[in-house]
């Protein structure tokens, strides 16, 4: 089914939206956590509605960033991660749908002190320079390289503890290699391939953050673990 008129930009608008929501989730989360030594020193009446409050922001902001991504969508974030589609559209499916897998890796797991920012994503996608015919494996890596040395992914400060680079490579890496292998037929299988994908490369990517800095051991790489999905 067509898209209407002018829904790229809605995509658009409610970017930054949901970039912010996703900041007062994560640092609503670091809080709560940074401060639970001091908090048992609060008498009941106070500590429960403290708790409480934290509690509530961080569930608000997850709920209001959750990203709605179809089969479609996803099959076209494929094509433009490829290079087969290069459109406004598959673009900016690719950026919801890279940040509907990060949000839900991280989002119970690692690096939830991260957040990543919708509108940096396709600020950074659109800049990327694309091959004269599709490339997958490829136009994939130089884009995953892109997205790790851009700022579109960013531990929130202070409260957040030590950058871990490691689990960061993973995720991304796992949401390359759901994006690039065959897809599901359902939007259930889709969330099975993305939890299936970082599984794979937990188990079998022994040096995640030396391969991110490779594009040709990347490639590789990608390639291999998509076709075993």
């Amino acid at each position: 089914m067509p898209r209407p008129a002018g829904f790229d930009r809605l995509q658009q608008a409610q970017m930054p939206l949901r970039d912010a929501l996703r900041g007062v989730s994560r640092i609503a989360e670091a809080t709560e956590s940074a401060l639970e030594p001091a908090a048992r020193l609060l008498p009941d009446p106070i500590r429960a509605p403290f708790h409480h409050a934290l509690k509530s922001m961080g569930k608000v902001g997850n709920r209001l960033t959750k990203t709605s991504v179809s089969s479609q969508q996803i099959k076209r974030a494929s094509c433009f991660l490829t290079g087969a589609d290069r459109s406004e559209t598959a673009l900016m499916d690719c950026v919801v749908s890279f940040a509907h897998g990060w949000d839900s890796l991280t989002r119970e797991g690692p690096c939830r002190e991260e957040a990543i920012s919708e509108t940096l994503l396709s600020e950074l996608f659109a800049r990327q320079p694309m091959q004269p015919e599709p490339v997958g494996a490829e136009q994939a890596a130089q884009i995953l390289v892109a997205i790790d040395r851009s700022g579109a992914i960013a531990r929130m400060p202070s409260l957040a503890p030590a950058f871990d680079a490691t689990a960061h490579a993973l995720v991304l890496i796992a949401i390359a290699t759901w994006l690039l292998t065959d897809r599901a037929e359902t939007r259930e299988g889709e969330e099975s391939l993305l939890a299936l994908a970082y599984a794979l490369v937990r188990a079998t990517c022994k040096e995640p953050h030396e391969t991110l800095q490779d594009k040709t051991r990347l490639k590789t790489v990608l390639t291999d673990w998509a076709d075993h999905l």
